[in-house]
């Protein structure tokens, strides 16, 4: 073998080397993409869980505040409904006309 076929050959090897070295590459960018993708898409259904979660929790406790008013407002109701002052009052009203 010549020195000139010997360049050669390993000209060759070097640019088989660079190729190869590139599909290597190129393969772990398109594991790392792909990777990044499925993170970035769990990361987003993390995110729209949470906000579900969120919103179901403040109308729980909008309907427990409302429940509670209704609570007060009927106990206010059975309290002033069944209280001796109204009574007396009513009667005092009913004797004035």
């Amino acid at each position: 073998m010549t020195d000139e076929q010997k360049v050669q050959d390993e000209a060759a090897i070097d640019e088989q080397a660079v190729e190869s070295n590139e599909e290597q590459n190129a393969a772990a960018e398109d594991d790392t993409s792909e990777s990044g993708n499925e993170a970035l898409a769990a990361a987003q259904q993390e995110i729209a869980d949470l906000k579900d979660q969120m919103l179901r929790l403040q109308a729980d406790s909008q309907n427990i505040r409302r429940r509670a008013e209704l609570d007060v407002e009927k106990h206010t109701n059975l309290v002033w409904k069944n209280s001796p002052t109204r009574c007396s009052m009513w009667s005092i009203i009913s004797n004035a006309v």
